[in-house]
């Protein structure tokens, strides 16, 4: 599957530029508006996120691209960041479902252009909002029962969410292919990754060291220069992975879904 999704790229290759842009775009605010704020360190970084992938997801220190500082005096202020922040989540939940649309129309060998992207992005936006909240919800809940137990809590947390993020790899992918809600996904891409699971694990792992790898040098790296190429590079090759996993999704809904779902 890594083969024929990195050939799909070969022929879908503008689809690389939405992550490449989108993360180019914030490190250039941050840049000119922040600066650059380099804190070299070895980092560990285990993401395995489907959909849009960000090169903030690597990073040890995220302020590095995303700085951003608000200062909180006064109801107005208050105001404003909560604006900015639904205005945020609205706009990366629109860019989520559009590029899924993308990496499953490509997949599909069928037209993948900016028309699609924003077909998609409208179709689906809202039900992103609803994936993150549950998300959001899950982290805290998870957080308010480990934190009793100190340190092996946190951990334990951590891999739990490490593990539901596996069993429910293509939850995305059926909210925007399946045309259902998030709840109803959730079920139905249980059962695709159990129909092939040794190709999934193959694609999953694949996709877990080159993001180790990726976050080893992003945090290592002082230039703001080479954040720019990295930013490149990581756009183009994440890109690939997502068309190989999007091809393990497509072959898994080929087994077909039973009646009791």
């Amino acid at each position: 599957m890594i083969y024929k999704g990195f050939k799909t790229l070969t022929e879908y290759t503008s689809i690389a530029l939405y992550p490449i842009m989108i993360d180019f775009l914030s490190f250039m605010i941050a840049f000119i508006v922040y600066g650059f704020h380099y804190h070299s360190t070895i980092s560990f970084k285990f993401s395995i996120n489907p959909g849009l992938p960000s090169i903030s997801d690597l990073l040890e220190n995220p302020n590095v691209i995303h700085s951003v500082n608000f200062s909180l005096d006064g109801a107005n202020s208050l105001g404003s960041f909560s604006l900015l922040i639904i205005f945020m989540f609205i706009f990366l939940a629109f860019i989520e479902g559009g590029f899924i649309g993308l990496l499953h129309k490509g997949a599909r060998g069928e037209d993948a252009n900016f028309h699609i992207f924003l077909r998609y992005g409208k179709k689906h936006w809202l039900d992103f909002i609803v994936v993150l909240i549950i998300q959001l919800a899950l982290l805290f809940v998870l957080f308010i029962m480990m934190v009793p137990f100190m340190i092996p809590g946190i951990f334990f947390g951590m891999f739990l969410l490490f593990v539901l993020r596996i069993l429910f790899i293509f939850w995305e992918f059926t909210i925007v292919t399946d045309e259902l809600r998030p709840i109803d996904a959730l079920k139905k891409s249980r059962f695709y990754f159990k129909t092939r699971i040794p190709e999934t694990f193959g694609v999953i792992f694949s996709i877990l060291i080159f993001n180790l790898i990726s976050g080893l040098i992003i945090n290592q790296m002082s230039s703001p220069i080479f954040y720019m190429i990295f930013i490149i590079m990581y756009g183009y090759v994440a890109t690939g992975f997502q068309f190989a996993l999007m091809h393990t999704f497509h072959e898994s809904k080929k087994e077909g879904i039973p009646n009791t779902l």
